[in-house]
């Protein structure tokens, strides 16, 4: 590890880790605010009978379904981040 500084390696920890976490809480609002709408769309009515707002649970799950691609994709992204990252500062030292 003579390519980083100690000091240089914890900023761009920190920066890292601070992105991923502002998008993996959006992501988490966005999945859990889904999952509300939609576990609460179906609920029992008058008489026991059961009432579904359709509207209410397909953009319940279409919430939800788009929080979790965002946490996918913002993983694979970081991951890709940190690699480019690794590459690029390896061929400047190494020039």
């Amino acid at each position: 590890m003579v390519a980083v500084s100690t000091t240089g390696g914890i900023s761009y920890g920190l920066k890292t880790t601070l992105s991923f976490g502002l998008l993996l809480v959006a992501a988490l609002a966005c999945t859990l605010a889904g999952t509300n709408l939609a576990t609460g769309a179906v609920y029992a009515g008058y008489g026991g009978l059961d009432v579904t707002h359709w509207g209410r649970l397909l953009v319940g799950a279409v919430l939800a379904v788009t929080g979790l691609l965002a946490l996918y994709g913002a993983t694979f992204g970081v991951l890709y981040k940190v690699v480019a990252d690794g590459v690029r500062r390896g061929n400047s030292r190494a020039v």
